[in-house]
């Protein structure tokens, strides 16, 4: 079995807690070959999400790109074009910062904040 890179059980984590948190949610992970778009944050998700007071009762699923990297891990500057994409069509964009990161993304839906956010890496 070959061994896990640092990256991968971030990613690991950030599915861990999209099946504990929104288990009704829709993800997947894009597969990149070099034929599409360069940057495509590692997971794009539809997470159901309850907003403002005239919309109580109803659900609105929220696109949110989801970019994992490790502690040390950079955003190249395609990554970087795609999540400013993303917010810019009112969608969200957020860098989780390593497995103890995954749970920013929580806190990202409930605000329900459509856009980019730019909080860096943790200390």
């Amino acid at each position: 079995m070959a061994k896990q890179t640092p990256e991968g059980r971030v990613k690991d984590a950030i599915r861990k807690y999209l099946k504990e948190n929104h288990p009704d949610n829709f993800h997947f992970v894009p597969v990149s070959n070099g034929m599409g778009k360069h940057g495509i944050p590692d997971f794009i998700c539809c997470i159901p999400t309850e907003i403002t007071e005239e919309m109580v009762g109803h659900t609105l699923g929220v696109f949110v790109g989801i970019e994992a990297k490790t502690i040390k891990g950079k955003i190249s500057p395609q990554q970087e074009l795609r999540l400013g994409e993303i917010a810019a069509a009112h969608g969200g964009s957020l860098v989780v910062w390593g497995s103890d990161d995954v749970a920013k993304i929580g806190d990202y839906v409930w605000t329900a904040k459509y856009r980019r956010v730019e909080d860096g890496k943790p200390e």
